[in-house]
C-alpha cells in the first residue's frame, strides 16, 4: 500500500514544551490516520519534528503501508533526512537513527519539502495539545506566524539573506539564502521577515 505522511512539530516557546502532529493520507486523498500528541519534557522544534516523523512512520507500518512519501515544511529536517545536511545537534542523532531503522522496514521511502501553506493540517495537529480548555484556541505566541524561525545557515550558523521571490502564480515567498552555501529554504511570510526581505529586495 502507498501513502503520504505529513509531519510537523511545535515548541512553545523554543526551546520548551513540545507538540507533534502527523497525518497519513492514502492515494485517494482520504486520511488513514492522525496523530496529535504533547511530548514529555522540554525540547526544540527540530526534536518535535523528528518525533512526528517517527510516530508517523510507526503508524504507517501498523496500517500496512509499504511505500511511503514523507512531506514536511522543515527544510533542515528534510535535508537531513535526505543526507544533504549534517546532523550537528547531538539530541537529533538518535532520532535520525530511529528514522533510518524504520525506513528499512518499508519497500520505498521518499522525502519531500513542501511550503508551510501545504502543511496546514499537520501544523494544526502539532499545536492542538496547546489549546486552552476554555476557548479551544492556541495560547498567544503558539501560532505558526509567531513561532521562532532561525535565519542562520544550518551548515555554518551565519546569517542568511532574505529576499522576496515571486512564483509563477503571483504569490510572494521569502527566499532564505546563505551567502556562502546558497539556497537554504523559505522563511514564514510574517514580520519581521517580510520587512527584512522587502528591504533587501529593493536595494539596487
Amino acid at each position: 500500500m502507498k501513502a503520504t505522511l505529513y509531519f510537523d512539530g511545535a515548541c512553545i516557546p523554543n526551546p520548551g514544551p513540545m507538540g507533534i502532529g502527523a497525518y497519513i493520507e492514502g492515494t485517494d486523498g482520504k486520511p488513514l490516520a492522525e496523530i496529535s500528541e504533547k511530548l514529555e519534557g522540554d525540547g526544540t522544534n527540530n526534536i518535535a519534528e523528528y518525533t512526528a516523523v517517527i510516530r508517523g512512520m510507526e503508524k504507517g507500518l501498523e496500517l500496512g503501508v509499504k511505500d511511503l512519501m514523507i512531506r514536511g515544511d522543515s527544510n533542515l529536517v528534510v535535508q537531513q533526512l535526505l543526507g544533504k545536511f549534517r546532523v550537528r545537534e547531538p539530541r537529533l542523532r538518535p532520532l535520525l537513527q530511529r528514522v533510518q531503522e524504520l525506513a528499512g522496514e518499508y519497500h520505498t521511502i521518499d522525502v519531500q519539502w513542501i511550503p508551510r501553506e501545504q502543511n496546514k493540517r499537520a501544523d494544526a495537529l502539532s499545536t492542538r495539545p496547546f489549546a486552552t480548555p476554555k476557548t479551544g484556541q492556541e495560547p498567544l505566541g503558539s501560532k505558526p506566524s509567531a513561532r521562532e524561525h532561525s535565519i542562520l545557515c544550518p551548515k555554518c550558523s551565519k546569517p542568511c539573506t532574505l529576499t522576496i521571490q515571486t512564483f509563477k502564480d503571483g504569490s510572494e515567498h521569502i527566499r532564505q539564502e546563505c551567502p556562502e552555501h546558497g539556497y537554504v529554504g523559505y522563511a514564514p511570510n510574517v514580520e519581521p521577515f517580510l520587512s527584512m526581505a522587502r528591504s533587501a529586495t529593493s536595494k539596487p
